[in-house]
């Protein structure tokens, strides 16, 4: 292609790239509903062989295996020309100066090998009325959608797809192109004993290539030898096309498929929506999926910080209240104890920010600031401290004291989004890197104050030992009224339900959220910047369902069964 052709297409592309129409519902390119009533009427052949799939469903890898076939093995016959050229896709019509599909079909001569991706209730009526043979491939909707995805994103013929949240949304509801997969996959489906159509399986051509491939042999009527069948094999096997010219799509100018954003051979798995679909958009895809293909005997293979601490103790012959593991719930914690101290009295409790009021004995701020621990040793008795020490680093002096200590423990997975949201805006604390580096650094210790399995089993295992309040912060959640009387029964106090009401009320996420004395806005922004992520962000359980992948939850699973093996601790909001 010249320097004036790639121009053109370029000039082309920009036009239609945003271009989208319909046909009977059907969401389809621009430039195929413009030229609908030519598809429609295509007059197919008796011997004209149909590759029928919706998008990224093994498309070329079908139609290579089937050129194969009718080329009865012979490679070199195979490499004649682009999988694009000698496969005609009769409903795309690419951009001038490229040839569509339709053109490319009309002008053969030999048998043809056609390919679609058209729903059942939209293939030209020739194919009925001459009976040919159409080979279906079927891929399940979660892998599908990320091949899809990624194939939006470097085909600059298609709509850009956004977010992957947003694609996902789309998706599920069919507003892509070519419509639902759900339509499209039972459509066909339901049409299998109707027609010569043969319905094949992505996951089965993944799990026994060969097996599939005489499927194929068989439904065309071929008689091939073992040999041309290992032949075939070979050559459609997923790393010979990624190297081969013919199938590959590279010989297409980047302008219209970019391979540097996504390669059009990408991974050729099952199982990669796990690396893509979080645990939240599983449940949402698998109650959608539920619903859409109830009563369908179709069926696809989809294989392939947190503890809180608030403690109460004696630190240099003084009575004290210690603080959280991080991001458990500590300020939430300390504030309900301050009040609880003072008696509901909410005046009091605004005295100053809680970062104040509150000394975190394990951290050291720069000078001028002094130091939490020198602010304890300023304060009058009682006092209440925070830290985030797991139990072995505790001041033997709280143990020698008998001090009373609140530990409340947050599920591990909630602690390490919001531990996550916290070092990105925590000046003071190492940036995060990636949520994938991350997840990974959580689960190994490798953050500030050490493991949160070591933490909440150390704290577990003391507690009866000490004077040691265990709380969890879903049960905080569920009923924050119910935890406040056991504080309050834990901390010698009597008070009155009219109390325990203000307290609650005082302390709920959004009366703290709004209050300067605990949201940290008091704090200047060079230290914990609240424009990438607020101090007090959602204050829920199961927030991170949002953000694990489905992979990233399998190796979570399984850490968690090791490290927790035997603990007899449990942490609601773990297991899907």
């Amino acid at each position: 292609m010249d320097q004036e052709m790639l121009d053109t297409l370029v000039k082309e592309l920009e036009k239609h790239r945003f271009s989208m129409g319909q046909v009977q519902g059907v969401p389809l390119p621009g430039d195929t509903c413009d030229a609908w009533d030519t598809i429609y009427n295509f007059q197919a052949r008796e011997d004209d062989v149909l590759v029928a799939t919706y998008p990224k469903a093994g498309t070329t890898w079908a139609q290579e295996i089937l050129d194969l076939i009718l080329q009865e093995g012979d490679a070199k016959k195979a490499m004649r020309a682009p999988c694009f050229m000698k496969v005609p896709f009769i409903d795309l019509f690419p951009p001038k100066p490229m040839t569509s599909g339709l053109d490319l079909a009309n002008a053969m001569t030999c048998q043809r090998l056609i390919k679609t991706h058209l729903p059942i209730q939209l293939i030209p009526p020739s194919f009925w009325e001459k009976n040919a043979k159409v080979v279906y491939v079927a891929r399940n909707a979660k892998d599908c959608m990320v091949s899809y995805y990624f194939f939006q994103k470097m085909n600059k013929g298609l709509p850009e797809p956004g977010t992957w949240d947003n694609y996902f949304s789309s998706f599920l509801s069919g507003e892509v192109p070519w419509g639902s997969w759900f339509d499209h996959v039972i459509g066909w489906w339901k049409a299998r004993d109707k027609h010569q159509i043969l319905y094949v399986f992505y996951e089965d051509m993944i799990e026994d290539p060969m097996r599939e491939i005489r499927r194929m042999v068989k439904f065309l009527s071929k008689d091939l030898s073992e040999d041309v069948l290992e032949t075939i094999k070979h050559h459609t096997s997923f790393q010979a096309m990624k190297n081969n010219p013919m199938t590959n799509f590279s010989v297409l100018p980047s302008v219209v498929f970019d391979q540097s954003i996504s390669a059009f051979m990408r991974k050729g798995t099952v199982g990669d929506w796990k690396n893509h679909f979080t645990v939240a958009q599983n449940n949402v895809f698998d109650e959608e999926y539920k619903k859409k293909m109830e009563g369908q005997d179709l069926t696809f293979h989809t294989h392939g910080l947190s503890g809180i601490f608030i403690v109460i103790y004696t630190f240099q012959e003084r009575t004290l209240r210690h603080g959280q593991d991080e991001k458990p719930g500590t300020t939430w914690a300390h504030e309900i104890v301050d009040l609880i101290l003072l008696e509901g009295d909410t005046k009091k409790a605004q005295r100053a920010p809680c970062f104040i009021k509150v000394p975190f004995i394990d951290l050291v701020l720069p000078k001028p600031a002094k130091s939490a621990v020198e602010v304890a040793n300023e304060m009058e008795s009682p006092r209440l401290l925070k830290t985030h020490l797991p139990i072995q680093l505790v001041p033997p002096s709280f143990w020698e004291k008998n001090a009373k200590v609140v530990y409340v423990a947050r599920n591990a997975k909630d602690c390490m989004v919001s531990y996550y949201y916290f070092q990105k805006m925590n000046k003071g604390l190492p940036d995060p890197g990636t949520w994938d580096n991350y997840f990974s650094s959580f689960l190994s210790g490798e953050v500030p104050w050490g493991s949160w399995f070591d933490h909440v089993i150390g704290w577990w295992k003391a507690r009866d030992k000490h004077q040691i309040l265990y709380i969890f912060y879903e049960d905080m959640i569920e009923d924050p009224l119910r935890e406040i009387r056991k504080i309050t029964r834990f901390l010698g106090k009597n008070l009155s339900e009219e109390v325990l009401e203000k307290i609650k009320e005082q302390t709920s996420f959004k009366a703290m959220k709004e209050n300067p004395m605990a949201n940290y806005s008091a704090f200047p922004s060079s230290l914990m910047d609240q424009t990438i992520s607020p101090f007090m962000r959602k204050g829920t359980v199961g927030d991170w369902k949002n953000h694990f992948l489905m992979s990233q939850n399998i190796v979570f699973e399984e850490e968690y069964k090791q490290k927790m093996d035997g603990a007899g601790l449990i942490f609601r909001d773990l297991l899907l």
